[in-house]
């Protein structure tokens, strides 16, 4: 996807908010004034309209341990191998998705797989807004947006998203520390990265840094529309990611910055 412009993006975003709302949109009306971005619009269009179909009409066979919501207290086997990746456990979830680690057959990494919670895949609304988190956060490329690494789907046609695995722990919970009121049930990948304590002045220093990446966004035209100190991770070695961009909405066609 070339989103050097973000002008790609703005289109994708409001072809996708026009279709929530029920309105004609076709890529050669949306495209008007950006004929040189119509092929690769439709070549989008296509890849998400494929991804939707197999979201639609899942095999008939409901039954599979990937498939219910797993509970965070438990530490769950393997279950099962989604396309490269081998699921190893359960990490976090939030309104929409819940992430789980994996494992990359083919590269020997460990990753974060994320698909849309069982409880709302029946719900179309909430499907387009899971393929239309993965498509924002593929599009934004900066060193404070987590690098997606690819769309698959899973034996029974259902869409997850492939993207680096933070090793840290969200502002949120690194705030609650310094004040003397941690959760015990914060989701984390390793206690190797868990910092014991957390000074004023780091926590600026990476709360900058997510001002930074959602500067970076509104220059392409995206507003994350749910920003909070549960949505911003904090890694062990200087990363600042601010995530879950299942509620983004474009805002116009932006120029990028020279």
């Amino acid at each position: 996807m070339n989103t050097d412009d973000g002008g790609l993006l703005s289109l994708l975003l409001e072809w996708e908010d026009r279709r929530g709302r029920g309105e004609p949109a076709t890529p050669e009306s949306l495209c008007a004034d950006r004929p040189e971005l119509l092929e690769e619009f439709r070549r989008a269009v296509r890849a998400l309209g494929r991804f939707e179909e197999d979201f639609e009409t899942p095999s008939e066979d409901s039954t599979t341990d990937f498939g219910s919501e797993p509970n965070p207290a438990e530490e769950p086997a393997v279950r099962e191998h989604i396309d490269r990746y081998r699921v190893e456990r359960f990490l976090a979830k939030g309104g929409l998705g819940e992430v789980h680690v994996a494992t990359d057959g083919e590269l020997g990494r460990r990753i974060a797989l994320k698909r849309i919670k069982p409880s709302r895949a029946s719900d179309s609304t909430a499907r387009r807004r899971f393929l239309r988190e993965a498509m924002i956060t593929a599009a934004l490329e900066h060193p404070g947006i987590v690098p997606v690494h690819g769309l698959v789907h899973d034996s029974k046609g259902r869409p997850f998203y492939a993207m680096r695995l933070i090793d840290g722990e969200s502002l949120l919970d690194a705030l609650l520390r310094l004040h003397g009121k941690p959760r015990s049930d914060a989701p984390r990948v390793s206690e190797s990265a868990f910092r014991e304590t957390w000074t004023i002045r780091e926590l600026l220093r990476r709360f900058v840094a997510a001002c930074e990446a959602v500067a970076f966004a509104h220059s392409r035209g995206v507003v994350h529309r749910d920003l909070k100190p549960a949505n911003i991770m904090l890694g062990p070695f200087g990363e600042t990611y601010v995530v879950d961009w299942g509620l983004a909405t474009a805002i116009g066609r932006c120029d990028a910055p020279p």
